[in-house]
């Protein structure tokens, strides 16, 4: 077998994604279409009217409310009961309702409060998770001063998809639990609409209809979805000096593997002269029949920094994965937990901003606990990430403190780090936006370079090199205000053209904290910088970034001296 082929069939047996991967796979981790927004946290149902203020009387005295919920329960001549009466096992039959509706008895009952009495059960409904429902006071003789009101729940007629090209109806529709005649639970229709939204080359929405039988409500997946594969090809600045800051790199995404709606991304990374810095990387993400995710994930690495008159050359790879659960919807609340593990095996740490090749590689055997949370609002998306890694160490041939401590000083292989993630993203009058990005990380001594926290670079502290520091505990916020977006390729007379120019302006901060230092070495490091930016898309072909940033504080250690730089990066897809 080819010496090329090698990194590549391992990691075609061994990739994934996930919320959260070491560092060594993000660096050239393959890029994937960007997700469908997130649904709303609400269903499309309309807010029951408030109270009219019609002051109609219908009786001087209300004495007594009976629901039911069959129209032939209904009694047109009218009933003397006095009280509150439900059938058994109605969801209004709680101590909370029933004392609001005591509160009318003896009263006069006008035509507006009748209808708040409807509007208040409505509400109860949809507080039980029960969207579609109608409560309604049939025709009836109410002189006795008791009301009857019929309560129909709606039922499930029939779940069709609408819009749907490349993923078939049958796989769209069979993600909806809740079989016909079944009632509606408003927070298992939210969890299918998010499972099928988790797919990057559809975005489903849904909509209720009224059904072909009395009390049927349909429900309509109306989809908007694309071709399931892309191929992609571009170029970053995101090196570092002795391995060439420039970045080519090409790859694929397969949205339906097979029609199993499995998604495979594989990506090719080098630096221009393909010698520096070439790697291998792909992931494979499974969606389980019971609604949970395996994902699996790898890279290949392999370095020949210039550094003259030594001839050195480093490896490294890694392999993965990841399995995630979805958690009920709370109160809009999307939310998973993962677990996996991590492998990776290096004998540099040339990706880190180091410069050096180990006589003797070193193993990083982890266990690695998630949970991530998201939430749609009206004025934004707030998103959070929380990971912790645990090492016993002792696993494997390259897997002990003596391994490590040669790799970095006061290492060990027995350590835990935690890392917290949290992104707000809050809409702003006259179309501006303000995103913020924060990121911190507590370890329990030395790490090597994969499991370090990373500063510097495009996607981190713009302004400074790609990982010009690293700290084993510390933390970045990133803060972004942008502009209202607008098309250039229309001002050139494209009219139809839909591309989209954002200016950003931002101010990047970042604290570095070394567990234990060496003689002379600094403890702590402070980052910070400003600077402007420019996101650019056309359609789903072209996506393009640009940031120039000015350090404010300076690292103390880098490579270049410089303190201001440039971030580019652009991805042409077909």
């Amino acid at each position: 077998m080819s010496q090329f082929m090698k990194p590549v069939l391992l990691v075609l047996l061994l990739t994934a994604t996930a919320a959260s991967h070491a560092q060594t796979y993000e660096q050239v981790a393959p890029q994937t279409p960007a997700p469908a927004e997130p649904a709303p946290p609400v269903l499309p149902v309309p807010q029951p009217e408030p109270e009219s203020g019609d002051d109609r009387v219908l009786t001087p005295a209300l004495l007594g409310l009976v629901f039911v919920t069959d129209p032939a329960g209904v009694r047109p001549e009218g009933v003397s009961i006095d009280g509150i009466h439900m059938p058994s096992g109605l969801l209004l039959d709680t101590p909370a309702f029933r004392e609001k509706l005591e509160t009318r008895l003896g009263k006069p009952l006008t035509l507006g409060g009748l209808r708040e009495i409807t509007r208040e059960a409505v509400l109860a409904y949809r507080a039980a998770d029960r969207p579609i429902v109608d409560v309604a006071a049939p025709e009836q003789n109410i002189r006795s001063g008791t009301i009857q009101l019929l309560v129909t729940e709606g039922r499930l007629g029939e779940v069709r998809a609408e819009g749907n090209r490349w993923f078939s109806s049958g796989r769209l529709t069979g993600e909806v639990r809740i079989a016909p005649g079944e009632s509606i639970s408003g927070s298992e229709l939210l969890d299918d609409l998010a499972w099928l939204n988790q797919n990057p080359f559809r975005r489903v929405d849904l909509v209720f209809a009224r059904g072909a039988q009395p009390g049927e409500t349909d429900v309509i997946l109306r989809t908007q979805d694309r071709r399931p594969w892309r191929v992609y090809a571009g170029y970053d600045d995101s090196g570092t000096p002795l391995t060439d800051e420039d970045r080519l790199f090409a790859g694929f995404n397969w949205g339906d593997v097979f029609g199993l709606d499995h998604q495979l991304n594989y990506q090719f990374t080098t630096s221009p002269d393909f010698e520096k810095m070439v790697a291998h990387s792909a992931s494979y993400v499974v969606p389980l029949p019971w609604r949970h995710t395996l994902t699996l994930f790898g890279s290949y690495a392999k370095s020949e920094p210039d550094i003259p008159p030594f001839n050195l050359e480093g490896t490294s790879w890694q392999a993965g994965l990841r399995y995630r659960v979805p958690l009920r919807s709370w109160q809009g609340v999307e939310h998973a937990v993962s677990a996996g593990f991590d492998f990776k095996r290096s004998d540099n740490n040339l990706a880190f901003g180091g410069m050096s090749v180990f006589a003797q590689a070193t193993d990083v055997v982890q266990l690695v606990l998630g949970y991530e949370a998201s939430l749609a609002d009206r004025l934004g998306v707030t998103s959070a990430a929380f990971t912790v890694a645990l090492s016993p160490g002792g696993i494997g041939g390259h897997n002990d403190d003596a391994d490590y401590a040669a790799a970095r000083s006061y290492a060990e292989a027995r350590y835990a780090w935690a890392r917290l993630a949290l992104e707000r993203t809050t809409r702003l009058p006259q179309e501006f936006s303000w995103v913020v990005r924060a990121e911190a990380q507590l370890a329990s001594g030395n790490l090597l370079g994969s499991e370090q926290l990373g500063f510097g670079g495009a996607s981190s502290l713009r302004g400074y090199d790609e990982r010009e520091a690293n700290g084993d505990s510390g933390f970045i916020l990133v803060n972004e205000l942008h502009g209202p977006a607008f098309s250039v390729a229309r001002h050139l007379g494209f009219t139809r053209a839909s591309d989209r120019l954002v200016p950003l302006v931002f101010l990047d901060a970042g604290v570095a904290v070394i567990a234990d230092t060496l003689p002379g070495e600094e403890r702590t490091r402070e980052l910070l910088s400003t600077g402007i930016g420019l996101r650019y898309t056309l359609a789903a072909n072209i996506v393009a970034r640009f940031d120039y940033g000015w350090q404010l504080r300076d690292s103390g250690v880098s490579p270049t001296g410089d303190n201001q730089r440039g971030h580019v990066s652009v991805t042409v897809a077909w």
